[in-house]
């Protein structure tokens, strides 16, 4: 008696069917098209479209991109601190963000916050210093704005 076995090819095209090939191209498909528009709601779609009221937001000296991002999604100005840590880090900005305070707005997507925060756009404030002012005149005058005390001004 002659026994005879068949060696069946692991990756014979019988295992996948025509069928089966297109089945998984349409998930793959989709799939890549669920990331896809993952990412874009995430990066190019603001929180808050209506909202234009802007907010300050401080990036302290050594913060790095998760910590800024944590940040941001805390105050509900982004949709995901990952999708923002990502996007820095994949177009090579994670480590250019400068610090400073920023007018943040709910309006603004992810992208265009990261453009601000590598382009140094921070709040600025323009001071007007009188002629004639003293010492202590324009010592109260920085600190009615808020921007340091009398006491520190005059030291």
């Amino acid at each position: 008696m002659k026994l005879h076995f068949e060696k069946k090819n692991t990756l014979d095209s019988s295992l996948f069917p025509s069928s089966n090939k297109k089945l998984i191209s349409e998930l793959a498909a989709a799939l890549v098209a669920g990331v896809f528009i993952f990412l874009f709601i995430h990066l190019f779609v603001p929180v808050d479209h209506a909202n234009h009221v802007p907010v300050v937001f401080p990036i302290e000296q050594g913060e790095g991109v998760f910590q800024i991002a944590s940040k941001l999604e805390e105050s509900n100005l982004i949709h995901s601190k990952w999708s923002f840590t990502l996007y820095a880090v994949l177009t090579g900005r994670a480590f250019n963000l400068q610090s400073g305070d920023y007018l943040i707005a709910p309006s603004l997507n992810a992208h265009t916050i990261i453009q601000k925060f590598t382009s140094g756009d921070v709040l600025k404030e323009h001071v007007i210093i009188q002629e004639g002012w003293d010492l202590k005149r324009m010592a109260q005058y920085f600190e009615d704005r808020k921007m340091f005390s009398r006491k520190n001004f005059l030291l």
